[in-house]
């Protein structure tokens, strides 16, 4: 069985979503299976909706904004304790 993407490569695997065959570069291994990359970004994507995951852009705002509060409140214990 050759890869459904490369045409020249062999199989690896079989995808066990869509059953086609896969070859070393596009297989993607989650949970011990191996998935073409279409199915393993929707397999991904579900388990992060299951975890009720934060999106990237909102978990990297509020990484962000938790920063800027630890600074402000280092900054005024330094001030109350006259280092600034």
């Amino acid at each position: 069985m050759k890869c459904y993407v490369h045409k020249d490569a062999d199989a690896v695997g079989v995808c066990p979503t869509c059953k086609q065959g896969i070859c070393g570069v596009c297989a993607n291994k989650i949970d011990g299976n191996l998935y073409c990359k279409n199915d393993a970004v929707n397999i991904r994507a579900r388990s992060q909706k299951k975890k009720g995951g934060l999106p990237v852009l909102l978990e990297l705002l509020i990484d962000v904004a938790i920063a800027a509060i630890m600074t402000i409140i280092i900054y005024a214990l330094a001030l109350w304790l006259g280092w600034l």
